[in-house]
């Protein structure tokens, strides 16, 4: 009985240890029974930096938000400024994006974080975030750096403790060209407190300051900062390469910025003034001629060999008229320094005319055109008229009586009444010619001056009316004039 019970109390022993030992103590996993809230992010690392950007560039970078607990949850994404410049953050623009759903896009200082997002557990979603440096910011913002830092939070845990940066209350920048740069510094603090930092400026041919070498300002000077204050140190660089200025004060890190000056912008001598070579027309006319002078106005000891070409119009521009081929240069000139060459050309024909002209300085050719000069329509009508006299009776041929029989004789003398004129044969029915006759009693019209612009003298068809009466008085004088020596010598 004894070694029976000792059997069957060792196997019940047996069997209560392992029991024991195979049963959990406490709880190591997730189950149904005790919910866990487990949100973690990939990358795990959400600061985002944003430095060595120019006006449009954009960084991008994607979070995933992974849900590994046993409960769904919903979450909240919030910004914060980490540190950097405090105004190079406030232009930013923020946008945010997921599952093609914009869910914020606007200015990066505006995003006040997203509405709760539900997310499954076991599951995860991804957030993209891009910042934007805008186009349009100005030269203030170059070579400033900035940091942002995004926080994730699930409904039911603890929120993680807000950035701290003891940097928040100063800005440092560092601007300028091969010239002059400037660093600055500014006291944003909303504290009345007084900022005294402590500065370094340094080298480096790249933009790792492993290796550098530290730069003596002369003009090396103590800065103190009261709230909304500034000062800035100016310098000179020397070389090609990268700058850094470094800063910090009792009361926060070090901040730095950095500058590329690239020499070559300033080794290069300023290109030299170029000479000034200048030829200069002056083209006018008149009804007689017109003048076109050409004279040299360069700088220095310069000949120019101009080509011209004169264009007419009757109205409007002559630029957009035609070629005047009669005009064309024949022989090729030179114009000195401060010479002068005149041509001259007479108008054909009334309207517009200018000329263009052309000359080649170091391989190109330039071109320039004259003022218009008018002709006038109405040149002839500047001679003065002669109202007695407008004819030309110079060149007219004196009228020839119907009846040549009747014409008068060329003995014209009273005293010799007998003798027949030149080549009259007696016949007192056939006298001599007009011109024979009396000395003074037939009118001869004087001649009309001719006018000193060379045109023509007025005519008849010019003047009609007066032509036809003087016409008809001069016929009836040389009628009356017949008759009368007819009866003298019908009498004689």
């Amino acid at each position: 009985m004894n070694t029976k019970f000792l059997r069957y109390l060792s196997i019940y022993s047996l069997v209560v240890f392992i029991f024991v030992i195979l049963s959990p103590i406490g709880s190591t996993g997730a189950n149904k029974s005790d919910p866990v809230i487990d949100l973690s992010l990939k990358p795990t690392k959400r600061e985002f930096k944003v430095d060595k950007m120019v006006p449009g560039d954009w960084a991008t970078r994607t979070l995933t938000v992974q849900n590994n607990g046993n409960k769904d949850f919903s979450y909240q994404m919030t910004s914060s400024y980490l540190e950097g410049n405090n105004k190079f953050y406030n232009q930013l623009d923020l946008r945010v994006e997921s599952q093609n759903q914009i869910l914020f896009d606007g200015k990066l200082e505006n995003f006040e974080g997203l509405k709760s997002r539900s997310l499954d557990y076991s599951t995860e979603e991804d957030i993209t975030i891009t910042v934007t440096f805008p186009y349009e910011s100005g030269n203030e913002y170059q070579g400033l750096a900035t940091s942002v830092l995004f926080t994730f939070v699930a409904e039911g845990d603890t929120p993680p403790p807000p950035p701290t940066s003891s940097d928040l209350d100063l800005d440092i920048t560092l601007t300028g060209s091969c010239d002059l740069a400037t660093a600055t510094f500014e006291n944003n603090s909303k504290k009345r407190s007084t900022i005294k930092p402590t500065y370094e400026l340094r080298y480096s041919e790249t933009d790792d300051f492993t290796t550098s070498e530290k730069i003596e300002l002369e003009n090396q000077k103590s800065i103190s900062l009261k709230k909304g204050e500034s000062d800035s140190i100016n310098f000179t660089p020397t070389k090609t390469g990268f700058y850094k200025i470094s800063a910090k004060h009792s009361k926060g890190k070090e901040l730095s910025n950095e500058l590329y000056v690239d020499m070559t912008d300033c080794d290069t001598p300023p290109p030299e003034p170029p000479v000034d070579v200048q030829l200069s027309s002056l083209f006018s006319g008149t009804c007689e001629e017109m003048t076109l002078t050409y004279t040299n106005e360069s700088d220095s000891d310069t000949s120019i060999s101009p080509s011209y070409e004169v264009y007419w119009k009757e109205s409007g521009d002559a630029k957009q008229g035609v070629k005047i081929t009669q005009y064309d240069q024949t022989d090729r000139f030179s114009v000195d320094q401060g010479d002068s060459h005149t041509l001259t050309m007479k108008p054909e024909l009334p309207g517009n005319y200018v000329v263009k002209t052309t000359y080649e300085l170091d391989g190109e050719t330039v071109e320039m055109w004259s003022e218009p000069v008018t002709i006038p329509t109405n040149c002839d009508s500047d001679v003065p008229e002669d109202p007695e006299d407008p004819g030309d009776p110079g060149d007219e041929t004196p009228e020839t009586p119907d009846n040549p029989g009747d014409e008068p004789g060329d003995d014209g003398d009273p005293e010799q009444p007998g003798e027949p004129g030149d080549g009259d044969d007696g016949n007192p029915g056939e006298p001599g010619e007009p011109g024979d006759g009396v000395e003074g009693e037939t009118p001869t019209p004087s001649p009309e001056p001719t006018p000193e612009d060379g045109s023509l003298p007025q005519t008849g068809e010019a003047a009609p009316t007066a032509f036809y009466i003087i016409g008809s008085l001069l016929m009836l004088g040389g009628a009356t004039l017949y008759g009368i020596t007819y009866r003298r010598r019908k009498i004689e």
